[in-house]
């Protein structure tokens, strides 16, 4: 079960820990059949290397991420240190190829703000 693989370390924020609660309702509420139609899909995203203010572990827990999505049967699209139109241009990608059937994870680690630039 993910609630136990993951293991929250310090400066883990709050959007991981609801992260983790969706991926256990999502993967342990479903009946055998439903499981069998969805696709699972994550698109996980871990931004480090911002010019004015960079950061030391977004990617690694991107990474980190990544790896339990894929140990319970994720899909996992990946964007590291992506400019804003890389950014924009991904997420649209992965948004537009869902079905409705799909269980689809969006992560995000980095800033989630940034003023002038």
């Amino acid at each position: 079960m993910i609630t136990q693989a993951i293991r929250l370390q310090p400066g883990w924020i709050t959007s991981r820990v609801m992260l983790v609660a969706v991926l256990t309702a999502g993967v342990t509420g479903l009946s055998g059949q439903a499981q069998q139609r969805e696709r699972r899909l994550a698109f996980v995203v871990g931004n480090d290397a911002y010019r004015d203010a960079p950061l030391k572990n977004a990617k690694n827990d991107a990474l980190a991420v990544s790896a339990e999505l894929r140990d319970v049967g994720f899909t996992v699209t990946p964007l590291y240190d992506a400019s804003r139109d890389q950014f924009t241009d991904a997420l649209a990608k992965f948004a537009s190829a869902l079905r409705p059937d799909d269980l689809a994870i969006f992560y995000f680690a980095g800033h989630g703000v940034h003023v002038d630039g």
